[in-house]
């Protein structure tokens, strides 16, 4: 489970972006934790309903390309 901090620093930083939507990078950095955490966190929000892909971004043309997030609420 998540906690109410981490879902209110979440929402935070979703409302000052002005896409709305994230990669898992910049969630990581916001919350101050690893970019494995911080998928861990999209993971467990996704599945439960409360984001959703809206998206696929190549970073620099190179590699696999990064997931784009939107959150439901």
């Amino acid at each position: 489970a998540l906690s109410s901090n981490t879902i209110q620093n979440i929402n935070t930083f979703v409302q000052r972006k002005n896409s709305g939507s994230f990669i898992t990078a910049e969630l990581a950095e916001e919350l101050h934790v690893s970019f494995r955490t911080a998928a861990r966190i999209v993971e467990k929000l996704e599945k439960n309903g409360y984001l959703v892909e809206v998206g696929r971004s190549a970073i620099n043309g190179r590699g696999r390309p990064t997931r784009v997030f939107c959150p439901l609420w």
